[in-house]
């Protein structure tokens, strides 16, 4: 692996893969676009991440998103071990910016997002918010509203790039 790790794998090829791997794991529901689980032992990390709630990153290099603001610690050793809490990057982000993240991180999971979590989060409607973008995305089969939830369709996930460049384009 290690001397072809510069070759390039033809997507066709990849995508084949990726779903012969769905048929080798009966027992396991891909829970996220990318990875596969027993149902009940998805990893809490992800999860964390792909929900875009809050996190705190401990050592050199690591990253932190609390408050609204992603930051990240300074990378050198030394330099962290001087001084914990110094930062190398901080961005503030705006609301509509974390609402936006939360909507393409939500459209990585097969979960999606809920409208009320959406509501009960930033005390608006979903498809007041992003529904000129998403009702594209709904006409042509990539995400589906049900439920009381928009998730990405096994497409989607397929073509999540897509979905993620209407949501910013």
């Amino acid at each position: 692996f290690g001397a072809r790790a510069d070759e390039a794998i033809d997507d066709d090829v990849a995508l084949a893969c990726f779903r012969a791997s769905q048929e080798l794991l009966p027992s396991h529901t891909r829970y996220e676009i990318s990875n596969f689980a027993i149902p009940g032992r998805e990893c809490r990390h992800n999860l964390h991440y792909w929900r875009n709630e809050e996190y705190a990153g401990f050592g050199p290099g690591a990253y932190s998103f609390v408050a609204g603001v992603r930051s990240m610690n300074e990378e050198s050793p030394n330099t962290y071990i001087r001084e914990p809490g110094r930062k190398s990057e901080s961005l503030c982000l705006s609301e509509r910016e974390v609402a936006l993240e939360t909507l393409i991180q939500h459209f990585r999971l097969r979960e999606g997002l809920g409208l009320a979590e959406y509501a009960a989060r930033f005390g608006r409607d979903l498809f007041a918010d992003f529904g000129p973008v998403l009702e594209p995305l709904l006409a042509r089969g990539l995400i589906e509203r049900r439920d009381g939830r928009v998730r990405p369709t096994w497409l989607g996930f397929e073509l999540n790039d897509e979905i993620g460049l209407a949501l910013v384009g």
